[in-house]
Protein backbone atom coordinates (compact mmCIF):
# COMPACT_ATOMS: atom_id res chain seq x y z
CA UNK A 1 0.00 0.00 0.00
CA UNK A 2 1.57 3.76 -0.69
CA UNK A 3 -0.30 6.57 0.69
CA UNK A 4 -0.08 10.15 -1.15
CA UNK A 5 -0.05 13.02 1.64
CA UNK A 6 -0.12 16.81 0.30
CA UNK A 7 -2.02 19.43 2.52
CA UNK A 8 -4.43 20.49 -0.20
CA UNK A 9 -5.95 18.81 -3.59
CA UNK A 10 -7.22 21.25 -6.10
CA UNK A 11 -8.17 20.92 -9.72
CA UNK A 12 -5.81 22.28 -11.82
CA UNK A 13 -2.94 22.98 -9.75
CA UNK A 14 0.69 21.66 -10.36
CA UNK A 15 1.22 19.86 -7.21
CA UNK A 16 -2.48 18.51 -7.59
CA UNK A 17 -1.46 17.07 -11.29
CA UNK A 18 1.81 15.47 -9.55
CA UNK A 19 -0.37 13.70 -6.72
CA UNK A 20 -2.87 12.50 -9.11
CA UNK A 21 -0.80 11.58 -11.58
CA UNK A 22 1.50 9.85 -9.31
CA UNK A 23 -1.47 8.11 -8.12
CA UNK A 24 -2.77 6.65 -11.54
CA UNK A 25 0.62 5.78 -12.15
CA UNK A 26 1.42 3.10 -9.09
CA UNK A 27 -2.49 2.33 -8.72
CA UNK A 28 -1.04 -0.30 -12.00
CA UNK A 29 1.11 -2.04 -9.68
CA UNK A 30 -0.60 -1.73 -6.48
CA UNK A 31 -2.81 -0.76 -4.32
CA UNK A 32 -2.73 3.68 -3.19
CA UNK A 33 -4.38 6.34 -1.57
CA UNK A 34 -4.52 9.93 -0.99
CA UNK A 35 -4.47 12.06 1.95
CA UNK A 36 -5.50 15.70 1.83
CA UNK A 37 -6.07 18.04 4.72
CA UNK A 38 -7.80 20.29 2.38
CA UNK A 39 -10.11 18.90 -0.87
CA UNK A 40 -11.53 20.64 -3.86
CA UNK A 41 -13.74 18.29 -5.90
CA UNK A 42 -11.36 17.32 -9.05
CA UNK A 43 -12.91 14.94 -10.84
CA UNK A 44 -10.44 11.87 -10.05
CA UNK A 45 -9.40 11.85 -6.54
CA UNK A 46 -12.62 11.53 -4.15
CA UNK A 47 -12.75 7.80 -4.94
CA UNK A 48 -9.31 7.27 -3.38
CA UNK A 49 -9.24 9.57 -0.55
CA UNK A 50 -8.65 8.45 3.49
CA UNK A 51 -9.83 9.84 6.29
CA UNK A 52 -7.15 10.45 9.17
CA UNK A 53 -8.41 7.33 11.42
CA UNK A 54 -7.66 5.22 8.67
CA UNK A 55 -4.26 6.81 7.36
CA UNK A 56 -2.45 6.53 10.91
CA UNK A 57 -3.34 2.98 11.03
CA UNK A 58 -1.42 2.47 7.59
CA UNK A 59 1.31 4.02 8.65
CA UNK A 60 1.90 1.87 11.63
CA UNK A 61 2.24 -1.18 8.92
CA UNK A 62 5.92 -1.01 7.98
CA UNK A 63 5.08 -2.45 4.78
CA UNK A 64 2.93 1.02 3.28
CA UNK A 65 5.05 3.58 2.08
CA UNK A 66 3.77 7.37 2.73
CA UNK A 67 5.00 9.77 -0.19
CA UNK A 68 4.21 13.77 1.45
CA UNK A 69 4.36 16.26 -1.31
CA UNK A 70 6.03 19.28 0.32
CA UNK A 71 5.13 22.62 -0.99
CA UNK A 72 3.93 25.18 1.62
CA UNK A 73 3.76 24.96 5.90
CA UNK A 74 1.62 21.99 6.66
CA UNK A 75 1.79 21.42 10.40
CA UNK A 76 -0.39 18.59 10.55
CA UNK A 77 2.11 16.91 7.94
CA UNK A 78 4.86 16.83 11.14
CA UNK A 79 2.48 15.20 13.10
CA UNK A 80 2.06 12.23 10.22
CA UNK A 81 5.71 11.68 10.60
CA UNK A 82 6.04 11.51 14.08
CA UNK A 83 3.43 8.96 14.18
CA UNK A 84 4.74 7.20 10.69
CA UNK A 85 6.66 3.53 11.33
CA UNK A 86 6.87 2.86 7.82
CA UNK A 87 8.72 4.03 4.34
CA UNK A 88 8.55 7.63 4.10
CA UNK A 89 9.73 9.76 0.92
CA UNK A 90 9.69 13.41 0.75
CA UNK A 91 8.45 14.81 -2.33
CA UNK A 92 10.08 18.17 -2.61
CA UNK A 93 8.36 20.47 -5.07
CA UNK A 94 9.79 23.90 -3.50
CA UNK A 95 8.29 27.21 -1.14
CA UNK A 96 8.78 30.73 -2.60
CA UNK A 97 10.59 32.95 -0.42
CA UNK A 98 8.58 34.96 1.85
CA UNK A 99 10.24 38.47 0.71
CA UNK A 100 8.01 38.27 -1.78
CA UNK A 101 5.09 38.11 -0.55
CA UNK A 102 5.72 40.34 2.75
CA UNK A 103 4.75 43.82 0.89
CA UNK A 104 1.44 42.59 0.07
CA UNK A 105 0.14 40.11 2.92
CA UNK A 106 1.80 39.37 6.23
CA UNK A 107 -0.02 36.04 6.76
CA UNK A 108 1.06 34.64 3.41
CA UNK A 109 4.67 35.37 4.00
CA UNK A 110 4.25 33.95 7.56
CA UNK A 111 2.87 31.13 5.41
CA UNK A 112 5.93 30.52 3.52
CA UNK A 113 8.89 31.21 6.01
CA UNK A 114 7.19 28.59 8.16
CA UNK A 115 7.29 26.41 5.34
CA UNK A 116 10.82 26.80 4.28
CA UNK A 117 11.65 26.88 7.83
CA UNK A 118 9.78 23.21 7.82
CA UNK A 119 11.73 21.81 5.51
CA UNK A 120 14.98 21.64 7.55
CA UNK A 121 12.88 20.15 10.28
CA UNK A 122 11.79 17.31 8.17
CA UNK A 123 14.90 16.58 6.81
CA UNK A 124 15.77 15.09 10.46
CA UNK A 125 13.46 12.76 10.78
CA UNK A 126 14.90 9.33 10.92
CA UNK A 127 15.46 7.29 7.14
CA UNK A 128 13.37 9.50 5.10
CA UNK A 129 13.76 9.72 1.38
CA UNK A 130 14.05 12.81 -0.90
CA UNK A 131 13.10 12.92 -3.98
CA UNK A 132 12.49 16.42 -5.73
CA UNK A 133 11.30 17.95 -9.23
CA UNK A 134 14.55 19.28 -9.82
CA UNK A 135 17.99 19.80 -9.43
CA UNK A 136 17.28 22.90 -7.92
CA UNK A 137 15.09 21.60 -5.60
CA UNK A 138 17.28 18.65 -4.56
CA UNK A 139 20.20 21.63 -4.32
CA UNK A 140 18.06 23.56 -1.65
CA UNK A 141 17.33 19.82 0.23
CA UNK A 142 21.68 19.72 0.19
CA UNK A 143 22.60 22.57 1.27
CA UNK A 144 20.09 21.88 4.31
CA UNK A 145 21.96 18.54 4.84
CA UNK A 146 19.89 16.33 2.74
CA UNK A 147 21.53 13.44 1.04
CA UNK A 148 21.14 10.49 -2.11
CA UNK A 149 18.34 12.89 -3.24
CA UNK A 150 16.55 11.81 -6.79
CA UNK A 151 15.59 14.18 -9.01
CA UNK A 152 11.74 13.15 -10.69
CA UNK A 153 10.07 15.96 -12.45
CA UNK A 154 6.43 16.27 -11.37
CA UNK A 155 3.69 14.57 -13.63
CA UNK A 156 1.66 16.61 -15.63
CA UNK A 157 -0.99 16.97 -17.84
CA UNK A 158 0.13 18.52 -21.11
CA UNK A 159 -1.47 16.06 -23.17
CA UNK A 160 -4.84 17.12 -22.65
CA UNK A 161 -3.86 19.71 -24.23
CA UNK A 162 -4.54 17.52 -27.63
CA UNK A 163 -8.03 16.84 -26.63
CA UNK A 164 -8.79 20.33 -26.27
CA UNK A 165 -11.69 22.28 -28.44
CA UNK A 166 -10.29 25.48 -29.90
CA UNK A 167 -13.17 28.37 -28.95
CA UNK A 168 -13.43 29.92 -32.61
CA UNK A 169 -14.94 33.17 -31.37
CA UNK A 170 -12.47 33.76 -28.50
CA UNK A 171 -9.73 32.85 -31.15
CA UNK A 172 -11.17 35.83 -33.59
CA UNK A 173 -10.51 38.30 -30.88
CA UNK A 174 -7.00 37.37 -30.32
CA UNK A 175 -6.37 36.88 -33.88
CA UNK A 176 -7.18 40.96 -34.00
CA UNK A 177 -3.44 41.28 -32.95
CA UNK A 178 -0.28 41.18 -34.94
CA UNK A 179 2.27 40.19 -32.33
CA UNK A 180 0.29 37.92 -28.82
CA UNK A 181 2.92 38.00 -26.17
CA UNK A 182 1.68 35.54 -23.39
CA UNK A 183 2.04 34.48 -19.95
CA UNK A 184 0.65 31.88 -18.05
CA UNK A 185 1.10 31.15 -14.36
CA UNK A 186 0.26 32.27 -10.95
CA UNK A 187 -0.84 36.02 -10.01
CA UNK A 188 1.52 35.81 -7.43
CA UNK A 189 4.82 38.52 -6.51
CA UNK A 190 7.72 36.24 -7.62
CA UNK A 191 6.12 36.33 -11.24
CA UNK A 192 7.58 39.06 -12.37
CA UNK A 193 4.32 40.80 -13.72
CA UNK A 194 6.08 44.55 -13.23
CA UNK A 195 9.01 43.04 -15.82
CA UNK A 196 6.32 41.75 -18.68
CA UNK A 197 5.08 45.12 -18.84
CA UNK A 198 8.44 47.06 -18.77
CA UNK A 199 9.19 44.66 -21.57
CA UNK A 200 5.99 45.74 -23.69
CA UNK A 201 7.03 49.44 -22.84
CA UNK A 202 9.96 49.00 -24.17
CA UNK A 203 9.25 47.23 -27.33
CA UNK A 204 6.42 50.09 -27.59
CA UNK A 205 8.58 52.61 -27.69
CA UNK A 206 11.65 51.47 -29.10
CA UNK A 207 9.40 49.21 -32.06
CA UNK A 208 6.37 50.03 -32.78
CA UNK A 209 2.96 49.45 -29.98
CA UNK A 210 1.53 46.16 -32.55
CA UNK A 211 1.99 43.81 -30.05
CA UNK A 212 -0.28 42.94 -26.98
CA UNK A 213 0.45 41.35 -23.71
CA UNK A 214 -2.00 38.10 -22.56
CA UNK A 215 -1.55 37.25 -18.76
CA UNK A 216 -2.95 33.88 -17.43
CA UNK A 217 -3.50 33.23 -14.08
CA UNK A 218 -6.31 32.96 -11.36
CA UNK A 219 -6.61 36.49 -9.37
CA UNK A 220 -6.54 36.34 -5.60
CA UNK A 221 -8.41 39.48 -4.63
CA UNK A 222 -8.60 38.97 -1.23
CA UNK A 223 -5.25 37.54 -0.20
CA UNK A 224 -3.14 39.67 -2.94
CA UNK A 225 -5.68 42.51 -3.95
CA UNK A 226 -2.92 45.40 -3.28
CA UNK A 227 -0.27 43.32 -5.63
CA UNK A 228 -3.03 43.27 -8.29
CA UNK A 229 -3.79 47.30 -7.61
CA UNK A 230 0.06 47.91 -7.73
CA UNK A 231 0.41 45.76 -11.41
CA UNK A 232 -2.34 48.13 -12.45
CA UNK A 233 -0.40 51.03 -11.66
CA UNK A 234 2.43 50.23 -13.66
CA UNK A 235 -0.01 49.23 -16.52
CA UNK A 236 -1.10 53.16 -16.00
CA UNK A 237 2.32 54.99 -15.30
CA UNK A 238 3.85 52.84 -18.24
CA UNK A 239 1.01 54.09 -20.44
CA UNK A 240 0.31 50.05 -22.02
CA UNK A 241 -3.71 50.12 -20.60
CA UNK A 242 -4.34 49.00 -24.46
CA UNK A 243 -1.47 46.92 -24.49
CA UNK A 244 -2.40 44.22 -21.88
CA UNK A 245 -5.31 42.12 -20.86
CA UNK A 246 -5.15 40.12 -17.52
CA UNK A 247 -6.99 36.74 -17.71
CA UNK A 248 -8.80 35.18 -14.45
CA UNK A 249 -9.86 31.76 -14.17
CA UNK A 250 -9.95 30.95 -18.10
CA UNK A 251 -11.55 27.81 -18.97
CA UNK A 252 -9.19 25.08 -20.32
CA UNK A 253 -10.56 25.61 -24.10
CA UNK A 254 -9.89 29.21 -23.91
CA UNK A 255 -6.42 28.55 -22.64
CA UNK A 256 -5.53 25.91 -25.09
CA UNK A 257 -6.99 28.91 -27.48
CA UNK A 258 -4.51 31.42 -26.01
CA UNK A 259 -1.11 29.09 -26.51
CA UNK A 260 -2.25 28.25 -30.18
CA UNK A 261 -2.81 32.23 -30.83
CA UNK A 262 0.12 33.48 -29.57
CA UNK A 263 3.53 34.35 -31.22
CA UNK A 264 5.70 34.31 -27.98
CA UNK A 265 6.20 32.96 -24.46
CA UNK A 266 7.83 35.48 -22.29
CA UNK A 267 8.39 34.09 -19.01
CA UNK A 268 10.43 36.52 -16.15
CA UNK A 269 9.59 34.76 -13.30
CA UNK A 270 12.03 35.30 -10.41
CA UNK A 271 11.16 32.30 -8.47
CA UNK A 272 10.61 28.61 -10.37
CA UNK A 273 11.01 25.30 -8.54
CA UNK A 274 10.08 23.71 -11.67
CA UNK A 275 7.70 25.38 -14.49
CA UNK A 276 5.10 23.37 -15.86
CA UNK A 277 4.16 26.28 -18.60
CA UNK A 278 7.20 25.72 -19.89
CA UNK A 279 6.16 22.42 -21.20
CA UNK A 280 2.84 23.68 -22.18
CA UNK A 281 4.91 26.36 -24.40
CA UNK A 282 6.77 23.87 -25.92
CA UNK A 283 3.82 21.69 -27.11
CA UNK A 284 1.94 24.31 -28.29
CA UNK A 285 5.16 25.54 -30.77
CA UNK A 286 6.22 28.71 -29.15
CA UNK A 287 9.41 29.90 -28.98
CA UNK A 288 10.32 31.14 -25.01
CA UNK A 289 12.29 34.30 -23.55
CA UNK A 290 12.96 33.86 -20.11
CA UNK A 291 14.76 34.82 -17.05
CA UNK A 292 17.03 32.59 -15.78
CA UNK A 293 15.44 31.88 -12.01
CA UNK A 294 15.60 29.01 -9.95
CA UNK A 295 15.13 25.95 -12.42
CA UNK A 296 13.80 28.05 -15.40
CA UNK A 297 17.12 27.10 -17.75
CA UNK A 298 17.22 23.10 -16.23
CA UNK A 299 13.23 22.85 -17.70
CA UNK A 300 13.92 24.80 -20.66
CA UNK A 301 16.62 22.44 -22.21
CA UNK A 302 19.07 22.40 -24.63
CA UNK A 303 18.97 25.62 -26.99
CA UNK A 304 17.19 27.63 -25.75
CA UNK A 305 16.81 31.65 -25.42
CA UNK A 306 17.33 32.91 -21.73
CA UNK A 307 18.94 35.63 -19.79
CA UNK A 308 20.85 35.58 -16.54
CA UNK A 309 20.06 39.23 -15.07
CA UNK A 310 17.01 41.72 -16.06
CA UNK A 311 16.86 43.59 -19.03
CA UNK A 312 13.54 45.02 -20.06
CA UNK A 313 15.67 46.45 -23.36
CA UNK A 314 17.25 43.22 -24.12
CA UNK A 315 13.65 41.46 -23.63
CA UNK A 316 12.04 43.66 -26.13
CA UNK A 317 15.15 43.11 -29.39
CA UNK A 318 14.64 39.15 -28.54
CA UNK A 319 10.74 39.68 -29.22
CA UNK A 320 11.84 41.74 -32.16
CA UNK A 321 14.46 39.22 -33.51
CA UNK A 322 12.59 36.52 -33.27
CA UNK A 323 9.31 38.06 -35.25
CA UNK A 324 11.61 38.88 -38.05
CA UNK A 325 14.28 36.13 -38.01
CA UNK A 326 12.46 33.00 -39.01
CA UNK A 327 14.49 30.38 -39.25
CA UNK A 328 16.14 31.47 -35.48
CA UNK A 329 12.10 31.49 -34.13
CA UNK A 330 11.78 27.95 -35.86
CA UNK A 331 14.85 26.87 -34.23
CA UNK A 332 13.97 27.53 -31.06
CA UNK A 333 10.42 25.89 -31.31
CA UNK A 334 12.17 22.60 -32.63
CA UNK A 335 14.39 22.37 -30.07
CA UNK A 336 12.13 23.74 -27.12
CA UNK A 337 10.01 20.80 -28.51
CA UNK A 338 12.15 17.97 -28.75
CA UNK A 339 12.67 18.74 -25.25
CA UNK A 340 9.41 17.66 -23.79
CA UNK A 341 11.04 14.08 -24.50
CA UNK A 342 12.46 14.50 -21.18
CA UNK A 343 9.33 15.31 -19.33
CA UNK A 344 7.22 12.38 -21.00
CA UNK A 345 4.69 10.56 -18.88
CA UNK A 346 6.46 7.25 -19.46
CA UNK A 347 9.43 8.21 -18.65
CA UNK A 348 8.50 9.52 -14.73
CA UNK A 349 6.34 6.74 -14.16
CA UNK A 350 9.68 4.61 -14.80
CA UNK A 351 11.56 6.69 -12.60
CA UNK A 352 8.89 6.50 -9.99
CA UNK A 353 8.95 2.42 -10.06
CA UNK A 354 12.38 2.13 -10.21
CA UNK A 355 13.50 4.40 -7.07
CA UNK A 356 10.27 2.44 -5.42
Amino acid sequence: MTIIATPTLIPHDAVGNDVRGMHRALRKSQEACIYATDYTEDGYSTPFLIDKTLLYDLIQDKSTTLIYHHSIYWPEGEEILSKARCQVILKYHNITPSEFFAPYNDMYAKICRDGREQTERLLCYPSIRLWADSLYNANELQELGGRDIAIIPPFHKIEDFQKARIDTDFAKELLQYPLNILFVGRFAPNKGHEHLLKTIACYKKKYNDDIHLHIAGSLDRSGLGSYIDYIHYWIDRLGIADLVTIYDKLSFDRLVTLYRTSHIFLLLSEHEGFCVPILEAQLNKLPIIALDRGAVSETLGNDQLFFQEIDHELFADSIYTIVHEYRFKDYLIKQGYANLERFAIDSIQRKVFSLL
